[in-house]
């Protein structure tokens, strides 16, 4: 639970703080003595049963953006909840897997394009939008970042437009430089995609 106050509906007895937070700083103190000594460390990662509790998106996404910058985790993954029969929570609603999914996109929009929480947009229930992916929401209510030259932008402001992930900026960025790009032709590969995008971008 990314709250001490969804973590207290699920297990009282636990403390988010001393507990889950406490363990990690033991564990994240003990790695960097072992990477002083040059020693072989292993990497943490974490999980999120999502919607097991109350927790909202933005909650969630705080807490992992957290999880990235203060503890050092390789991977955090995000399970939608399943209700088991003959258990506490048998009767819960099971968590659409829409919502997972959109968790770790915006998971990945911070681990490898520089988003950070208060980028990503949620509506009025703390949710992130199940009908559009959280990298067209930041285009559709930025419309003053657009357009974006293709010959001209940095990588991460090429990460920007919709469709365009890491390795089809690096190629945009290796073909501009053998030649300028003037015609979607000499993106080969990358035609189809960035066609559905070109409100987003030019030449």
């Amino acid at each position: 639970s990314p709250t001490q106050t969804d973590l207290t509906s699920l297990s009282p007895d636990k403390d988010l703080k001393n507990g889950f937070f406490g363990t990690l700083f033991r564990v994240r103190k003990a790695i960097n003595q072992a990477k002083y000594y040059q020693l072989k460390t292993p990497s943490i990662t974490t999980q999120f049963v999502v919607g097991a509790g109350q927790e909202k998106d933005n909650d969630i996404v705080r807490t992992t953006h957290l999880l990235y910058q203060q503890f050092g985790l390789k991977r955090v993954f995000y399970s939608p909840f399943r209700p088991i029969p003959q258990t506490p929570m048998a009767h819960q609603t099971a968590t659409p897997i829409t919502r997972a999914h959109r968790l770790y996109q915006a998971d990945f929009l911070m681990r490898f394009y520089r988003f950070l929480p208060h980028d990503l947009y949620f509506n009025s229930s703390g949710r992130l939008d199940p009908d559009i992916d959280p990298k067209m929401s930041w285009a559709k209510k930025n419309p003053h970042f657009y357009p974006i030259s293709l010959n001209k932008a940095n990588y991460w402001n090429l990460l920007k437009i919709p469709g365009i992930g890491p390795k089809s900026a690096r190629k945009i960025i290796k073909l501009r430089r053998q030649a300028r790009l003037y015609s979607f032709s000499q993106l080969g590969g990358l035609r189809l995609q960035i066609n559905k995008i070109t409100s987003f971008s030019c030449f």
